[in-house]
Protein backbone atom coordinates (compact mmCIF):
# COMPACT_ATOMS: atom_id res chain seq x y z
CA UNK A 1 0.00 0.00 0.00
CA UNK A 2 2.90 2.24 0.76
CA UNK A 3 5.07 1.60 -2.46
CA UNK A 4 0.84 2.46 -4.43
CA UNK A 5 0.59 5.38 -2.40
CA UNK A 6 4.69 6.68 -3.44
CA UNK A 7 3.95 5.88 -7.31
CA UNK A 8 0.77 7.92 -7.16
CA UNK A 9 2.86 10.82 -5.61
CA UNK A 10 5.25 10.74 -8.26
CA UNK A 11 2.90 10.41 -10.80
CA UNK A 12 1.79 13.60 -9.60
CA UNK A 13 5.04 15.36 -9.30
CA UNK A 14 5.93 14.11 -12.73
CA UNK A 15 2.71 16.17 -14.30
CA UNK A 16 3.20 18.82 -12.15
CA UNK A 17 6.69 19.68 -13.01
CA UNK A 18 5.68 19.11 -17.08
CA UNK A 19 3.30 21.48 -16.45
CA UNK A 20 5.80 24.06 -14.79
CA UNK A 21 8.11 23.47 -17.12
CA UNK A 22 5.74 24.08 -20.59
CA UNK A 23 4.10 27.32 -18.74
CA UNK A 24 7.86 28.61 -17.97
CA UNK A 25 8.96 27.77 -21.70
CA UNK A 26 5.65 29.55 -23.03
CA UNK A 27 6.61 32.73 -20.36
CA UNK A 28 10.01 32.26 -22.25
CA UNK A 29 8.52 32.73 -25.44
CA UNK A 30 5.98 35.50 -25.08
CA UNK A 31 8.48 37.68 -23.29
CA UNK A 32 10.86 37.40 -26.29
CA UNK A 33 8.19 38.29 -28.34
CA UNK A 34 6.80 41.34 -25.91
CA UNK A 35 10.47 42.54 -25.99
CA UNK A 36 11.18 42.40 -29.97
CA UNK A 37 7.39 44.78 -30.19
CA UNK A 38 9.24 47.02 -27.45
CA UNK A 39 12.69 47.82 -28.89
CA UNK A 40 10.74 47.46 -32.62
CA UNK A 41 12.41 44.29 -34.47
CA UNK A 42 15.52 45.31 -32.84
CA UNK A 43 18.05 42.45 -31.12
CA UNK A 44 17.36 41.02 -27.54
CA UNK A 45 19.74 39.58 -25.22
CA UNK A 46 19.37 36.45 -23.33
CA UNK A 47 19.70 38.58 -20.41
CA UNK A 48 16.77 41.23 -21.09
CA UNK A 49 14.86 38.01 -21.66
CA UNK A 50 16.25 36.81 -18.19
CA UNK A 51 15.37 39.73 -16.43
CA UNK A 52 11.80 40.50 -17.79
CA UNK A 53 10.32 36.68 -17.34
CA UNK A 54 12.16 36.08 -14.64
CA UNK A 55 13.47 32.71 -15.50
CA UNK A 56 17.23 32.50 -15.07
CA UNK A 57 19.74 32.29 -18.24
CA UNK A 58 20.72 29.06 -17.43
CA UNK A 59 17.42 28.05 -17.16
CA UNK A 60 16.41 29.40 -20.30
CA UNK A 61 19.41 27.35 -21.95
CA UNK A 62 17.92 24.20 -21.07
CA UNK A 63 15.04 25.13 -22.44
CA UNK A 64 16.32 26.35 -25.92
CA UNK A 65 19.99 25.10 -27.03
CA UNK A 66 21.06 28.88 -28.13
CA UNK A 67 19.42 31.34 -28.87
CA UNK A 68 19.23 30.90 -32.84
CA UNK A 69 16.79 27.86 -31.64
CA UNK A 70 14.87 30.13 -29.34
CA UNK A 71 14.07 32.85 -31.68
CA UNK A 72 13.29 30.09 -34.33
CA UNK A 73 10.42 28.57 -31.47
CA UNK A 74 9.55 32.65 -30.90
CA UNK A 75 8.98 33.03 -34.38
CA UNK A 76 7.14 29.40 -34.51
CA UNK A 77 4.93 30.20 -31.68
CA UNK A 78 3.76 33.50 -32.90
CA UNK A 79 2.98 32.56 -36.70
CA UNK A 80 0.76 29.37 -35.37
CA UNK A 81 -0.97 32.01 -33.08
CA UNK A 82 -1.98 34.02 -35.88
CA UNK A 83 -3.03 31.04 -38.44
CA UNK A 84 -5.56 29.91 -35.14
CA UNK A 85 -7.04 33.06 -35.38
CA UNK A 86 -7.18 33.50 -39.14
CA UNK A 87 -8.50 30.06 -39.58
CA UNK A 88 -11.17 30.92 -37.41
CA UNK A 89 -12.01 34.06 -39.03
CA UNK A 90 -12.05 32.54 -42.37
CA UNK A 91 -15.23 30.72 -42.34
CA UNK A 92 -16.99 35.02 -42.39
CA UNK A 93 -18.04 36.73 -45.54
CA UNK A 94 -15.59 39.32 -46.98
CA UNK A 95 -16.84 42.10 -45.10
CA UNK A 96 -17.52 40.26 -41.80
CA UNK A 97 -13.46 38.97 -42.16
CA UNK A 98 -12.17 42.47 -42.81
CA UNK A 99 -13.98 44.05 -39.64
CA UNK A 100 -13.00 41.18 -37.73
CA UNK A 101 -9.55 40.81 -38.71
CA UNK A 102 -8.77 43.61 -37.61
CA UNK A 103 -10.63 43.69 -34.25
CA UNK A 104 -8.60 40.75 -33.58
CA UNK A 105 -5.57 42.41 -34.90
CA UNK A 106 -6.42 44.78 -31.59
CA UNK A 107 -7.13 41.97 -28.92
CA UNK A 108 -3.92 39.76 -29.73
CA UNK A 109 -2.38 43.36 -30.46
CA UNK A 110 1.40 42.13 -29.05
CA UNK A 111 1.40 38.62 -30.99
CA UNK A 112 0.25 40.90 -33.94
CA UNK A 113 2.95 43.35 -33.69
CA UNK A 114 5.54 40.44 -32.64
CA UNK A 115 4.55 38.96 -36.10
CA UNK A 116 5.28 42.24 -38.45
CA UNK A 117 8.49 43.25 -36.50
CA UNK A 118 10.00 39.64 -36.20
CA UNK A 119 12.13 38.21 -39.16
CA UNK A 120 9.58 35.66 -39.26
CA UNK A 121 10.74 32.79 -41.34
CA UNK A 122 9.23 33.76 -44.59
CA UNK A 123 8.32 30.67 -46.15
CA UNK A 124 5.70 29.67 -43.90
CA UNK A 125 4.47 33.27 -43.70
CA UNK A 126 3.88 33.51 -47.20
CA UNK A 127 2.82 30.40 -47.79
CA UNK A 128 -0.08 30.88 -45.23
CA UNK A 129 -0.99 34.63 -46.10
CA UNK A 130 -1.00 32.66 -50.21
CA UNK A 131 -3.84 30.10 -48.70
CA UNK A 132 -5.53 32.82 -47.09
CA UNK A 133 -5.59 34.86 -49.97
CA UNK A 134 -6.89 32.82 -52.30
CA UNK A 135 -9.44 31.26 -50.22
CA UNK A 136 -10.73 34.77 -50.09
CA UNK A 137 -10.70 35.40 -54.04
CA UNK A 138 -12.45 31.83 -54.05
CA UNK A 139 -15.47 33.18 -51.84
CA UNK A 140 -15.35 36.24 -52.95
CA UNK A 141 -15.62 35.09 -57.16
CA UNK A 142 -18.51 32.59 -55.61
CA UNK A 143 -20.60 34.84 -53.37
CA UNK A 144 -20.37 37.68 -55.88
CA UNK A 145 -21.00 35.93 -58.81
CA UNK A 146 -17.61 37.52 -60.81
CA UNK A 147 -15.99 36.13 -63.81
CA UNK A 148 -12.91 34.90 -62.67
CA UNK A 149 -11.17 35.83 -66.05
CA UNK A 150 -7.34 37.04 -65.91
CA UNK A 151 -7.76 40.22 -65.19
CA UNK A 152 -10.48 40.10 -62.21
CA UNK A 153 -8.04 37.75 -60.71
CA UNK A 154 -5.36 40.64 -61.27
CA UNK A 155 -7.60 43.10 -59.24
CA UNK A 156 -8.84 41.12 -56.54
CA UNK A 157 -5.53 39.89 -55.42
CA UNK A 158 -5.01 43.31 -54.63
CA UNK A 159 -7.88 43.40 -53.22
CA UNK A 160 -7.41 40.93 -50.47
CA UNK A 161 -4.02 42.09 -49.49
CA UNK A 162 -5.49 44.89 -47.70
CA UNK A 163 -6.68 42.63 -44.82
CA UNK A 164 -3.05 41.94 -43.24
CA UNK A 165 -0.96 42.91 -39.75
CA UNK A 166 1.00 44.81 -41.68
CA UNK A 167 -1.50 47.69 -42.54
CA UNK A 168 -2.79 47.23 -39.27
CA UNK A 169 0.62 48.05 -37.62
CA UNK A 170 1.51 51.10 -39.99
CA UNK A 171 -2.06 52.30 -39.89
CA UNK A 172 -2.09 52.31 -36.02
CA UNK A 173 1.32 54.16 -35.29
CA UNK A 174 1.13 56.80 -38.02
CA UNK A 175 -2.30 57.32 -37.50
CA UNK A 176 -3.57 56.16 -33.85
CA UNK A 177 -6.63 54.61 -35.72
CA UNK A 178 -7.74 51.27 -33.63
CA UNK A 179 -8.62 48.05 -35.36
CA UNK A 180 -12.61 48.98 -35.51
CA UNK A 181 -12.05 52.07 -37.42
CA UNK A 182 -9.66 50.41 -39.56
CA UNK A 183 -11.81 47.06 -39.64
CA UNK A 184 -15.15 49.28 -40.97
CA UNK A 185 -12.77 51.60 -43.81
CA UNK A 186 -11.58 48.47 -45.21
CA UNK A 187 -14.76 46.31 -45.63
CA UNK A 188 -15.88 49.44 -47.32
CA UNK A 189 -12.90 49.79 -49.50
CA UNK A 190 -13.61 46.12 -50.84
CA UNK A 191 -17.27 46.56 -51.35
CA UNK A 192 -16.98 49.73 -53.27
CA UNK A 193 -13.87 47.83 -55.11
CA UNK A 194 -15.57 44.88 -55.63
CA UNK A 195 -18.50 46.40 -57.01
CA UNK A 196 -16.34 47.92 -59.69
CA UNK A 197 -16.04 44.18 -60.69
CA UNK A 198 -19.71 43.15 -61.29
Amino acid sequence: MGATKQKKIRKYDSTSRLEKSRASRRRILETLARLTVQKRGGEVHIDEIAKASGISERSIYRFFKDKKALHDEMESYVLTFVQKNFERLAELNVDGFARASFATFDENAEMTEAYVLSPMGQEARLAFRRKLKRALIDRILKSRKINGNHENQKKLAFIVTLVNASLWYDIKRDFGYNGVDMGDTVAWAIKTLIADLC
